[in-house]
Formats: structure tokens, sequence, C-alpha cells
């Protein structure tokens, strides 16, 4: 989705579910290069986590960072988060793409997990927001330190709540 090919036909609608969240740092170009592939009239709908998932779990990791003196990791986890877009700011991509009728809708899903390898091995969470947590460490041995032990303290951070969005658009 990154630099589709221009021999890709274009479509009555596009959806991407839970894709845009890969396309860090660079959602708005990745987006943009879809409209190249929409025809007029067609429809737009993205699904993504925004900003606001997970903020319990996020301050968890943070705190245990601080404890163990990882200034470099906490400021990785620091862009990470930061970098979340909203519903407000996912709307405003498709305004300034041109799209109409235009809709953003956020709402909360609790994940529900235990601790330890069910936290560490949960279906929503590896893969994708877990994996990113590890992306923060050089050293992969720490990155499973830290992670165990806020594994082990689940309570702490449940609820876990994903904030997801869904947008949609028209193209004129």
């Amino acid at each position: 989705m990154r630099t589709l090919p221009s021999r890709v036909p274009t479509f009555d609608r596009i959806t991407g579910n839970l894709s845009v969240m890969f396309f860090r740092p660079n959602r708005f170009e990745t987006v943009h290069g879809l409209m190249d592939h929409l025809k007029p009239g067609g429809q737009l709908v993205l699904t993504f986590p925004s900003l606001g998932t997970f903020d319990s779990l996020w301050r968890r990791i943070d705190q245990e960072m601080t404890t163990r003196g990882l200034g470099t990791e906490r400021q990785r986890l620091g862009e990470y988060v930061a970098e979340r877009p909203s519903g407000e700011e996912g709307r405003a991509w498709l305004d300034a793409l041109g799209l109409e009728r235009i809709e953003a809708t956020e709402w909360p899903l609790e994940v529900t997990t235990g601790p330890g390898p069910m936290f560490l091995h949960h279906p929503l969470l590896r893969g994708g927001f877990l994996d990113d947590v590890y992306e923060c460490f050089e050293d992969q041995r720490l990155a499973e330190e830290v992670m165990k032990a806020v594994s082990e303290d689940v309570p702490s951070f449940t609820p876990l709540i994903a904030q997801r969005c869904v947008l949609s658009g028209w193209k004129t």
C-alpha cells in the first residue's frame, strides 16, 4: 500500500482494516497514495487503533523503563505513543484529500487478558502493539525482561482499552 504501482486498477471502494497503523510514520502519505486507485464516487473506509489506545499499558511500560533507567527506550516508546493519530486527525487527512461526506467514529473496545504468557502471547496484542514495544529496545533480552515484569502486573493496567476509529469518505 505504501507504493502501489500505477498499473493497479481503480476501485469503487477501498477498505483498510487495521492496516494504517503499520505505515508509521508516514500514514497520511500512504492514505494519499490510495486515492489514485479510488474511482470518482468511490468510498475509502479505514479502521485503526487511535490515540488513547492502551494508554494504561503504555504508562505501566514507561514506569518499568523509568525504574530500570532506560532513557533511550522510554524516548522511543514516547515517540511511538505520541504519533498515534486521533479520529480528528484522520478526519483531517480525508478532508485534505478532498473527500466528501467524511465520517470519523471512535469507540472503546476492552481487551481482556490474564498475566504472564496469556498477556505476552495474546492474539490481539502480539504481532502488533507489543511488537512495537520490543522495537524500542536494541537489546531484545532486556525487552523480554521488561515485558515479563509488566506481564506479571496485569491488574495495574487493566481494564485494557483499545480506542478504535473508523474513517469513511467519498471521492468526488
